[in-house]
C-alpha cells in the first residue's frame, strides 16, 4: 500500500503542537485515563460501591474500557491516518481541540453522574457521534471510497454507544450485548488497518 505524506498543518496550528495532530492530544489522555479507571474500578471492587464517591461499577468500568480509552485510541490513530489516506489537511486546531474536551467532558460527566441519567449519557455519546460525522466527511470529502468501510465500522462503535446507554438506563442488568458489538468493531478496526499496515514494515527489499 502506497502511503503519502500527511499534509503540514497551518501556521495556526503550528503554534499549537499539542493540537496539531489527533494522536498527540487522544493518545496520551487514553493512556492517562485508562491508568486512572482501571485502580478506580479495583478500589470499587475490593472496598464496595459505597466507599468510592463516584459512580465507577462494573458496568462503568467495560464502558469506558472499551468507550472510553478504546475510542480515545482509535480517534488518535484515524485522526492521524486518514489524512494519508484522503490527501486531506488534518484536523487540527480549535476543531481538535474540541473534540478533546468533548471526550473529557463525557468522562467527566459519567463519573460524577452529573444531572439526570440522561444528561451523562448524552455527553458521552455525543464524542463518537461527532467523531463519527468527520470520519464520514472526511474519507467523502477525499473521495476515499475504500475507506468507508472504516467511516461505517466507527458509526456502528458510536450506535454501541448509544446502545449501551439506553440498556443501562432502562434494566439493571448490564448491556453485555451492545459491549460485545463494541468489542467486535475494535478488533475489526485493528484487523482493517493492520491488515494494510503491517505488510508495510514486514515487507523485504532485495
Amino acid at each position: 500500500m502506497k502511503m503519502t505524506a500527511t499534509p503540514e498543518p497551518t501556521l495556526t496550528n503550528k503554534a499549537s503542537p499539542f493540537f496539531s495532530m489527533g494522536f498527540r492530544p487522544f493518545f496520551l489522555l487514553g493512556s492517562l485515563w485508562a491508568a486512572i479507571a482501571v485502580p478506580l474500578w479495583v478500589a470499587t471492587y475490593l472496598l464496595g460501591p459505597a466507599e468510592i464517591p463516584f459512580e465507577t461499577g462494573i458496568a462503568w468500568h467495560a464502558h469506558e474500557m472499551i468507550f472510553g480509552y478504546g475510542a480515545a485510541i482509535i480517534a488518535g490513530f484515524l485522526l492521524t491516518a486518514v489524512p494519508n489516506w484522503t490527501g486531506r489537511p488534518p484536523i487540527a486546531g480549535a476543531m481538535l481541540a474540541g473534540l478533546v474536551a468533548l471526550w473529557v467532558a463525557g468522562r467527566i460527566a459519567l463519573i460524577s453522574k452529573l444531572g439526570p441519567p440522561w444528561f451523562g449519557a448524552s455527553v458521552d455519546a455525543a464524542f463518537l457521534i461527532c467523531f463519527a460525522a468527520l470520519i464520514w466527511r472526511e474519507v467523502i470529502a477525499g473521495k476515499s471510497t475504500r475507506n468507508l468501510k472504516v467511516a461505517g465500522a466507527v458509526s456502528v462503535l458510536a450506535a454501541a454507544n448509544v446502545g449501551f446507554h439506553i440498556a443501562q438506563n432502562g434494566q439493571p442488568l448490564m448491556p453485555q450485548t451492545v459491549l460485545h458489538i463494541g468489542m467486535a468493531v475494535i478488533l475489526i478496526l485493528i484487523i482493517l488497518i493492520g491488515g494494510r499496515g503491517t505488510p508495510n514494515f514486514t515487507h523485504a527489499t532485495g
